[in-house]
């Protein structure tokens, strides 16, 4: 009567055992999401025990933690079969010299990697940023600079990769204005802030409605995070000499906020952007 799949009820049916008595006060597709975290306590409880509004930024902010977890399960495989060894820290005479990030791995470019450097002696740390290969430096060479140029690197790869994420969760998002509530409401505020839209009120004479609609995201949009991997990075080790733009700042903070209560799940360059957006933005109240 509904219209529901049957595969959709299955799941609801087999999450309704689960959380028992529970599921009385939920929706089929909430049960449903439920049930995609099978053997997953901890998911699962997060999804029975919060509010019915809420559930969706849960969902989706387990989904995304989920996906990282195969993607670095899948190089630590990719590594583990070509017999790469891991390490918990860079060894003395080594140095990082490619990292494979958590968000959509490369395992094609991993694979031709690991081969082309077959007699390199390669190992493996894992680290925020995804899973790094370590090589040994030659006699001489500055191990501390190496190491440094390969975290910036690392950073600005992420950096991108955390741009990418953010498109492709908005362009999912995009269509259901109440899954990104605090996202829709920041860009729309964003749009509003336009001088085409004050000269129109001042036409008008009166305000004009601020209800998020996609056209106000998409006019938003343009001014959420408008900071280069460059930026982000001379910020990060606080670069005086960098041009600091605090409105761009501002709203790198505001877009972080509001994504990640809605559900988005940052990785670890986007939050340490963020966080240095924040320490520039103190320093100069």
């Amino acid at each position: 009567a509904a219209r529901t799949d049957a595969g959709t009820v299955a799941k609801a049916r087999r999450a309704a055992r689960r959380v028992q008595d529970a599921a009385y006060d939920m929706t089929l597709d909430r049960l449903a999401a439920i049930a995609e975290f099978e053997g997953d306590d901890e998911a699962v409880a997060e999804l029975r025990d919060c509010k019915q509004s809420e559930w969706q930024r849960v969902y989706a902010s387990l989904k995304a933690e989920a996906e990282q977890r195969r993607n670095r399960a899948e190089v630590v495989a990719v590594l583990a079969d070509a017999g790469v060894e891991f390490v918990d820290e860079c060894p003395e005479g080594f140095a990082a010299c490619r990292t494979f990030s958590d968000y959509r791995p490369d395992l094609a470019a991993l694979d031709a990697y690991v081969a082309d450097n077959a007699g390199a002696g390669l190992l493996a740390e894992e680290t925020s940023f995804g899973v790094t290969l370590l090589a040994p430096v030659a006699e001489g060479a500055d191990e501390a600079a190496q190491a440094a140029a390969q975290r910036k690197a690392d950073f600005q790869a992420a950096y991108e990769d955390g741009a990418k994420a953010r498109r492709e969760w908005l362009a999912a998002h995009a269509g259901d204005l109440k899954s990104m509530r605090r996202t829709a409401l920041a860009l729309t505020a964003f749009a509003m802030e336009s001088e085409a839209v004050e000269s129109f009120e001042e036409l008008l004479g009166r305000p004009i409605d601020r209800t998020p609609t996609e056209l106000a995201e998409a006019m938003g949009w343009r001014a959420a995070w408008n900071m280069s991997g460059w930026t982000a990075w001379s910020l990060m080790e606080g670069g005086s000499s960098v041009y600091f733009n605090r409105a761009t700042a501002e709203n790198v903070t505001i877009i972080y906020e509001a994504m990640k209560a809605d559900g988005y799940e940052p990785n670890a360059a986007e939050t340490e952007t963020y966080e240095a957006c924040m320490a520039r933005l103190g320093s100069e109240e």
